[in-house]
């Protein structure tokens, strides 16, 4: 299996959309260079993710994967990678008039209090699928973990 974006700070083009799709932006060649950029200079100033927050790092980001190390990292890897690309791909999606756009669209009216209960429901269900996930991954982690202790 290939790293792709933590361990060595790169992301590749379909994870970048995949990481969009996440954030409800679309997907801009020349946002993707900046965020490149941004990771490639992240490697030289902080450092690698070692051991079970490597292990998080090393499988390719998919919709799903991101999800669940969104609500990981905030909780309890936040100095992970993945925390640097999606902060990083916020900030550089919101320097972007059109992105922008995308990104400070907010419900208004009576759609309000549905929009923002739908957000909070969302969170909560992703938390409850999270926790589990995690502690699944670190099942997996252990036996590796063990075996390079030895």
């Amino acid at each position: 299996m290939t790293t792709h974006i933590r361990p060595d700070w790169r992301i590749e083009p379909q994870e970048y959309d995949a990481l969009c799709a996440y954030l409800g932006t679309t997907p801009k060649p020349h946002l993707y260079a900046h965020l490149t950029t941004y990771l490639a200079s992240a490697r030289k100033r902080l450092s690698r993710p070692t051991g079970f927050s490597r292990y998080l790092a090393a499988a390719p980001l998919t919709g799903w994967r991101i999800a669940r190390l969104d609500v990981a990292t905030k909780l309890f890897i936040p100095d992970h990678p993945i925390r640097h690309a999606l902060n990083a791909a916020i900030a550089i999606h919101e320097c972007d008039g059109e992105a922008y756009g995308e990104m400070a669209a907010a419900p208004r009216g009576w759609t309000t209090v549905p929009r923002m209960l739908g957000w909070g429901l969302g969170f909560a269900l992703n938390l409850a699928i999270s926790i589990p996930w995690l502690g699944w991954q670190l099942v997996r982690y252990a036996p590796r973990a063990g075996a390079r202790g030895k």
